[in-house]
């Protein structure tokens, strides 16, 4: 019996494999200990795929060898008298049958099996030489690929563009009801914490704190005002207390990281060509806005290339496009000032790592990553 104790997410099991249960007991003998050896040099954290493909080839290898008229006894792999080179093409010709038309399943156990006999290989001079330059090849199976998903139709691209539009539409409504609150919001210290505009004017100013709230409100959020409790994203869990209020006052006066995503799907839709780093790597300084419209440089640092892209604002209307869709209420005029965002601190002592806010104003208005004396190449 060979066992081998592994730890897996934060459990310790035991995996064992018994020879004798396969009539090739000396092959899966040898096969187990170059499992076991290969575990400990290779330092892995997890070898039951090549537990799994051991298993696999001497339940395959029994059957197979009966059937020529062998002995599965006589299997080893330090000896030639069972060619277990052509056993192992037959095996992964059985596997094809036992596992969907797209799984990787196959592949992983061939893979897995010939790196066995390679670390035996490279260990023993007696493996035959037709099996080690098999098991130094690669698997014949082909390693299965998701398959690609069709390019979105006219209408689904519409469809995208019209949710991201909405989604931003909400937002310019929501900052701007945080500018009319604000406007009528008065310093809480003197006039009361319990109503919404003085606490988004204490947010503005940098003075609400989840210290502040315990203090100055209700325990239990069911004695809340109506409109403070209406202000948290969610009725209960996390967001359904302090916490929930504190981050709803400051939603808004500011735009928080789930705020991006229509952007991302606009400049997506806008710019087939794009990759996801040029977008995640896109600043305030990589914007240049002109009446016909703007320009926008992509930098890809790993493809070390930089472009730029120029999208013109009056542009023909798509298919089942209508006008007036692109026309917004709010005025975009988003506070950016980075100054009046809370502290770390000032999140409470649950949250006092780099807050949601913060790697929103980082991700929005913080410098580039290219250096300032770097050359921009404008194409296009």
């Amino acid at each position: 019996m060979r066992e081998l104790t592994q730890v897996k997410r934060g459990r310790t099991t035991t995996s064992r494999i018994d020879p004798g249960e396969y009539a090739c007991r000396a092959l899966v003998s040898q096969l187990a200990d170059v499992w076991v050896e290969y575990h400990h040099k290779a330092a892995l954290k997890n070898s039951d795929r090549y537990l799994g493909a051991v298993r696999s080839f001497a339940k395959f290898l029994g059957p197979y060898l009966t059937a020529l008229g062998l002995n599965p006894a006589d299997a080893r792999l330090d000896t030639d008298h069972i060619d277990l080179a052509e056993a192992v093409y037959a095996w992964e010709n059985d596997l094809l049958g036992q596992f969907p038309e797209n799984s990787s399943q196959p592949w992983q156990l061939s893979r897995s099996l010939l790196g066995l006999v390679h670390h035996r290989a490279e260990r023993d001079a007696r493996v035959p030489e037709k099996l080690r330059k098999r098991a130094a090849a690669p698997p014949t199976l082909r390693k299965a690929t998701g398959e690609p998903l069709d390019e979105f139709s006219n209408s689904e691209r519409l469809a995208l563009k019209g949710a991201a539009q909405d989604d931003l539409r909400t937002l310019e409504k929501r900052l701007a009801r945080g500018r009319e609150l604000l406007e009528a919001g008065k310093d809480p210290r003197e006039f009361g914490w319990k109503e919404l505009p003085n606490l988004v004017w204490a947010a503005r100013h940098r003075l609400l704190t989840m210290d502040e709230l315990r203090v100055h409100l209700p325990a239990h959020a069911k004695r809340w005002p109506q409109e403070l409790r209406e202000a948290r994203p969610a009725d209960s869990g996390a967001l359904g207390g302090f916490y929930g209020l504190l981050r709803g006052v400051h939603a808004l006066l500011f735009p928080q990281e789930l705020d991006l995503h229509p952007f991302r799907v606009l400049l997506l839709l806008a710019m087939l060509d794009c990759t996801t780093e040029e977008l995640h790597a896109l600043r305030v300084p990589d914007l240049e806005f002109s009446d016909q419209g703007v320009r926008i440089v992509q930098t890809k640092n790993r493809a070390d290339r930089v472009r730029a892209d120029y999208h013109v604002a009056d542009q023909p209307l798509e298919k089942g496009e209508v006008p007036g869709e692109l026309a917004y209420e709010g005025r975009g005029d988003w506070d950016e000032e980075r100054g009046h965002l809370p502290a770390p601190e000032e999140m409470g002592p649950r949250h006092g790592h780099q807050s949601l806010l913060q790697r929103v104003a980082a991700r929005c208005l913080g410098p580039s990553r290219r250096d300032a004396g770097q050359p921009v190449l404008l194409v296009g």
